[in-house]
């Protein structure tokens, strides 16, 4: 659907917020584990989002791209949003500050951001992830 989503609509969750675009080889092998930590931390009330930002081609992507990135990669219960690049701030003042592919900002229940990780490292995440739902 092509609805706005808001992220105080997750307060009182922790999130995961994984800033992606689908032609970057470690945001792909990230998606890879999308699932298995959403799984994983569901008791504590994770909600692991994944917005794209951008396709192969350069475009911002379509609900079809999110769809598609969803099903080749196993995501069943965390949502795949379309973003694009007006997102982006590198100041971190009017948007969220991404320098690199994938960035992952990881947000207490209380709606504060713990840490990002720039890059991918899956026990990296593993650990922040356990920091930010309080494990």
């Amino acid at each position: 659907n092509n609805k706005k989503k808001f992220l105080y609509d997750l307060y009182g969750t922790p999130v995961i917020i994984d800033f992606s675009v689908m032609w970057c080889g470690p945001c792909r092998a990230a998606a890879t584990d999308v699932q298995a930590v959403q799984d994983k931390y569901s008791s504590y009330g994770l909600t692991y989002v994944t917005v794209l930002i951008e396709t192969s081609s350069g475009k911002p992507p379509t609900s079809e791209d999110c769809n598609e990135w969803a099903t080749t990669y196993g995501i069943t219960s965390a949502p795949v949003l379309a973003g694009d690049r007006s997102m982006i701030d590198a100041t971190s003042i009017n948007g969220w500050e991404i320098t690199s592919w994938p960035t992952f900002f990881f947000i207490t229940d209380d709606m504060v951001i713990h840490t990002k990780l720039k890059g991918y490292s899956a026990s990296y995440i593993e650990t922040l992830t356990e920091e930010t739902v309080g494990e």
